[in-house]
């Protein structure tokens, strides 16, 4: 939504749905999609369109998006911050295992 400031605590969803002008309706971002004019429920709006092949193609950075913000989601959950969540991703890629020394 444009006119409303980006918090990160919101689901990116938001970015891709397409609302009615009073707000109290979205739609599927996808041209063939027929989730349209449904009542605003951002848990279900976000189930649909993480699941929906027409709004992948439509907004194509829609997964990597979502899948962000699962990471940064569950390393919030896990205690790690979001900085501890990347180092951690960055450090099973490369299968390196922080030294005890480092954490002085």
């Amino acid at each position: 939504m444009p006119d409303e400031p980006e918090d990160e605590s919101r689901s990116p969803a938001w970015r891709y749905m397409v609302f009615s002008p009073d707000r109290l309706r979205m739609s599927c971002p996808g041209a063939e999609c027929m989730y349209k004019g449904r009542a605003v429920n951002i848990t279900r709006g976000t189930r649909h369109i993480y699941n929906c092949a027409a709004a992948r193609t439509a907004q194509p950075a829609l997964i990597v998006d979502m899948e962000r913000y699962k990471a940064a989601r569950a390393a919030k959950r896990a205690g790690l911050g979001v900085a501890g969540a990347a180092g951690a991703a960055v450090r099973a890629a490369v299968g390196a295992v922080p030294s005890e020394e480092a954490e002085c």
